[in-house]
Order: C-alpha cells, then sequence, then structure tokens
C-alpha cells in the first residue's frame, strides 16, 4: 500500500467515525422513532432486526426497517412464538395488503422462511446470531444462511451489530465493506482501483487498506455517494478529499472516456409495428406548444415530506434527474402521493426513465396506466385508461399526436400538476 492510499484510507477512516459519533446509536428508519424502537431493539425484539436486513433489498434501507413496525401492526402482535405460528400464505398477504411494504412481491416467501430459521435453528431468540463474541466470520455466515441474504447483506448486517450496536465480536477482520452502487463509483475515483473492478476485487482492497476492520470504510464511502460524488458528476468542490482525490485533483476523469475505437450501438428497429393512431378526445387538454417559454416548477407543489422520499424507490436515472430540480421533485411526489392514494389496489413499478402507477381488473388485467417520466424543466405524464387491455400490452385510449408519439401532458407549472390529477383520477376511476 502506497503513501497517497495510506492517506486516504485514514481520512475515510475518520469520516466514518465522525459520522457514527454524531448519528444515533442503532439503525435509521423512514417512520421515526416508533419503528426505530422495534427494530433497535436487539433484547427483546432481535427477530425485528433479522427481518429488517432480509427485507434490505434493492429499496431504501430506512424504509426496508420499518417493516417490522408494519408487520406487527397488520398482524397485530410481533413475539415471536405467535409469528412462528404464522403460515405462508399469511405472510405473503402481511407483506402486500392492504398496501404492498416491497416492491418485490416474492419478499412475503423471505419474510416467511426467516421466521422459521430463527424459529428452529435459534430457538425464537435471533439474539444467538451474534450471542457470546462470535468471530465476525462466523456472524456473516450465519446471516448469509438466511434465504435470500448474499455478502453485501450479510456483511451489513454485521457491520452494524459492531459499529452501531457495539455488539462484542472476537474480532472484525471478517467484516468486509458492502458492495453497492455508492463503493463500485467512488473506490475507483479515489484511485484504489481502476473503473470495472468486480466486487471481491474491491473487497481485497478494503482488506488490504485496513486488515482488522475492512468494514470501516462502509459508511464513508456510503456516504460520500449519496452526498458529493454522484453518478453523473461529483461535486468535487465540496468533497472533503478532493485535496487528495486524484479525481478531485484533475488527475483522472470522473468517468471512463469513450475510446474512439469502441464500437457504438446503434438502435436495434422496432419487431412490431405501433397502434395506429386514435382520434384526440374532445376532452384531452392540448399539448404544450413546443416553442413556448415554460414556467419554472419551484414552488410549485408543498415541501415533499422526508418519510415520501424515502419510501419511494426511484431508478437511477430517474433520481438523477429529480435531483437537479428541487420543484421538479416537488411536482413528481405529489403526483405519486396522489396515484398511490387513489386505491388500494395501485402498483408501482419503476423503469430506468420513467415510473409506473398500474390498476389491474378482476381478471388480472391491465386496466388503467399511468407513466410519468421527469425530464430536465419538465414533466411528461403519459396515460392509458377506459378499457381493460391484456397484461403486457398498453394503447393510449385517448389520443396519440402522430404514430411516433403517445398523447401527454407537460407539466411545468403547479395547475399543469392539478390538470394532470383530473385525467389520472378519471382513468383510474373507470377501472
Amino acid at each position: 500500500m502506497n503513501a497517497p492510499h495510506r492517506d486516504i484510507a485514514q481520512r475515510l477512516i475518520d469520516i466514518g467515525r465522525r459520522t457514527l459519533a454524531a448519528a444515533r446509536p442503532g439503525v435509521r428508519v423512514v417512520h421515526g422513532t416508533e419503528s426505530e424502537s422495534l427494530v433497535n431493539d436487539l433484547a427483546e425484539h432481535p427477530h425485528a432486526y433479522v427481518i429488517g436486513c432480509v427485507m434490505d433489498l434493492q429499496i431504501p434501507a430506512e424504509r426496508a426497517f420499518a417493516i417490522p413496525l408494519e408487520l406487527s401492526e397488520r398482524f397485530g402482535f410481533f413475539d415471536m412464538p405467535s409469528l412462528a405460528r404464522l403460515t405462508r400464505e399469511q405472510c405473503r398477504e402481511a407483506m402486500l395488503y392492504p398496501t404492498r411494504l416491497h416492491r418485490f412481491e416474492y419478499m412475503g416467501d423471505r419474510l416467511y422462511s426467516a421466521i422459521q430459521r430463527v424459529h428452529r435453528v435459534y430457538g425464537d431468540d435471533a439474539s444467538r446470531i451474534w450471542a457470546g463474541s462470535p468471530s465476525s466470520t462466523a456472524i456473516e455466515k450465519r446471516f448469509r444462511e438466511f434465504d435470500g441474504v448474499g455478502p453485501k447483506i450479510a456483511s451489513m448486517a454485521t457491520n452494524i451489530l459492531a459499529r452501531s450496536f457495539n455488539v462484542p465480536m472476537s474480532d472484525r477482520s471478517g467484516i468486509d465493506i458492502s458492495i453497492d452502487s455508492h463503493v463500485i463509483r467512488v473506490m475507483p475515483r479515489l484511485g484504489l482501483e481502476e473503473e470495472g473492478a468486480d466486487a471481491e476485487t474491491l473487497r481485497n482492497v478494503a482488506r488490504a487498506l485496513n486488515p482488522e476492520y475492512p468494514g470501516v470504510f462502509d459508511i464513508a464511502l456510503w456516504d460520500l455517494g449519496r452526498s458529493v460524488c454522484g453518478s453523473s458528476k461529483p461535486d468535487c468542490p465540496s468533497c472533503e478529499l478532493r485535496d487528495v482525490c486524484p479525481t478531485g485533483r484533475g488527475l483522472r476523469p470522473a468517468q471512463p472516456a469513450l475510446s474512439e475505437s469502441t464500437p457504438r450501438r446503434e438502435p436495434l428497429p422496432h419487431s412490431t409495428p405501433r397502434p395506429e393512431p386514435l382520434s384526440r378526445s374532445a376532452t384531452a387538454p392540448e399539448r404544450l406548444p413546443q416553442s413556448a417559454p415554460r414556467p419554472s416548477l419551484s414552488g410549485a407543489v408543498e415541501d415533499v415530506p422526508q418519510g415520501l422520499r424515502d419510501a419511494l424507490v426511484t431508478p437511477r436515472h430517474v433520481g438523477k434527474v429529480l435531483e437537479s430540480d428541487k420543484g421538479l421533485q416537488r411536482a413528481f411526489y405529489a403526483l405519486y402521493e396522489y396515484c398511490m392514494g387513489l386505491a388500494a389496489d395501485v402498483r408501482l413499478t419503476d423503469n430506468k426513465t420513467h415510473v409506473h402507477f398500474k390498476r389491474f381488473d378482476g381478471s388480472s388485467r391491465l386496466f388503467a396506466k399511468v407513466k410519468i417520466r421527469p425530464r430536465p424543466g419538465k414533466m411528461n405524464v403519459s396515460i392509458w385508461g377506459g378499457s381493460s387491455m391484456p397484461l403486457g400490452f398498453a394503447r393510449d385510449v385517448r389520443a396519440l399526436d402522430t404514430p411516433d408519439e403517445d398523447w401527454e401532458l407537460g407539466i411545468s407549472s403547479a395547475s399543469q400538476v392539478e390538470q394532470a390529477k383530473s385525467h389520472i383520477k378519471q382513468s383510474f376511476r373507470s377501472a
């Protein structure tokens, strides 16, 4: 390990220690103190922490650790002997109704499996996973034995026990960094490894930098990735490591440059023809003229509650657009809250560039759909609805400008947010 790497490693350790010293003990959740009191109660409800870790799959961690409280309210209990008597179907139903607690439907099976493992292997006492000052490697191995828990979640679960709960362990050398998008992005920018390095290579780098506790870098890398070292363009002037970071000092690009010899992918032709355009409905609002100046969305909608921001899983590109425009962010979350509140059976799905809200009829056929796509300076809202359609096929029953364009409303003001709500309500009500 060379001198620059040693300096960066020590600075990362210092950031992590400072962040932990200022934070509340335990884990943070989206709903606040009541949820935290349950999931952080390792003495009476250690299984709440374990279930929160199992739920931490492609949703914000704060949301995952709020699920145990939601389940306790739906079941009316949360003691392990009672949970162990639940059937698989009851676990599935609790995760889906009256609203979905997780983006993946199969998490009901993961919940059932986790409860049964705590019941059978640990005698209804999840704290036996870490009791008796075992090695960090042993604790991580026990977490990995839960259905759906891989190296990343197992490392995270063990690391939180060590750094936030101060659970006694014989060593911390077996606690690796949890490889996520922030670690994959920040470590190469710091010059600690080359772009494109795989997960095991990044773990080995952390082990070499601090063999006694490789996972010590987790919180600093995660915090830098979320706050200043974004995926599109890092905010180097605001980063406290800019004096030792080769990217911050301009010695390496934030993203690898595309070589002139790199073949560029040509767009694939459409394999199926687009539906024929329908006549414009008399009730459909006119598309905003593309040449007309668009007023700013800033201040168009009231401030977004923190809990709502944390609860929604936004795709990477959607989140990137929203981060750059707070007014757009407020409008987006206003429509999100409105769509999810229209009916209990509204399902949320996302893609790289947009979010879908869907309703289905009694035959599991897609009945109404709203697509919201944030773009710089505005939001496009497309609406399908009014008659049942097969799952996986959507036809805009309102209007199409041309065969190549969906009907959509370009939102750039508060009045247009309300206009979109009106049309969304009309579509969903017909379902």
